[in-house]
């Protein structure tokens, strides 16, 4: 699991409507924080 997490950010950074993609890996704990700006989510519908 620990190589996994370097390799799923460097994926995401590869996605260009993803911005600001990191990783802040903690061992023995999965987390996911997700930041979504309403304005730009309502134009892509």
């Amino acid at each position: 699991m620990n190589s996994l997490a370097p390799k799923l950010a460097e994926r995401f950074k590869q996605i260009p409507e993803l911005r600001d993609v990191a990783s802040d890996q903690q061992l023995g704990r999965a987390a996911l924080m997700w930041t979504m700006d309403r304005n730009v989510a309502a134009l892509y519908g």
